[in-house]
């Protein structure tokens, strides 16, 4: 009788230990997929970050030169926007609220950095409509009508904003100078 619940103990230790054994098996499978499957979805979100970053909108500001509607190009000298409240860079460069900012601005241009953009048929154009009286704000225009405004000016030409995406000007804003 002894011998028989010992053989009985051991063959239900036997059976737990395959059983516990098994549903081990069956977890360390299960914990590997989601691993495996975290694993390429941190790579998918990788690439797409570096998707992003390299197709990433810039935005600047400065002046244009040589607009060619055509060809679809034109060239671009960045500036440095300095505004009233940016008073490190105002007194990195020592300038003088007062006297240099009289307008609440500071158009910081060093060197002239050329840089020649191409244009597409998407994109868009802003000027500022002096005859409207909602003097500031830019009004969107189309291509034929932003070239008519570039060429209405003699001597001086605003300052505008300009957007890129990858090696393509999306959009061109004339910044409101008082």
């Amino acid at each position: 009788m002894k011998s028989k619940k010992v053989f009985i103990l051991v063959v239900s230790l036997v059976f737990a230990l395959l059983i516990l054994s098994g549903c081990q098996n069956q977890n360390k499978l299960n914990n590997e997929e989601p691993q495996e499957e975290q694993s390429k979805q941190n790579t998918t979100e990788v690439q797409e970050n570096q998707e992003k970053f390299n197709n990433a909108q810039i935005k600047e500001i400065g002046y244009i030169h040589n607009f060619n509607a055509e060809k679809m190009n034109f060239a671009f000298d960045p500036v440095e926007w300095i505004t009233a409240d940016d008073l490190d860079r105002i007194k990195e460069l020592n300038l003088d609220r007062e006297t240099d900012l009289p307008n609440g601005f500071y158009e910081y241009d060093p060197e002239a950095d050329i840089t020649n953009y191409s244009i597409s048929d998407t994109t868009q154009y802003e000027i500022i409509d002096w005859s409207s009286g909602d003097y500031g704000k830019p009004a969107k225009v189309s291509l034929e009508d932003f070239v008519a405004h570039l060429n209405s000016f003699d001597e001086f030409t605003p300052p505008f904003w300009i957007v890129i995406d990858g090696e393509t000007v999306i959009s061109i804003s004339e910044q409101y100078t008082p």
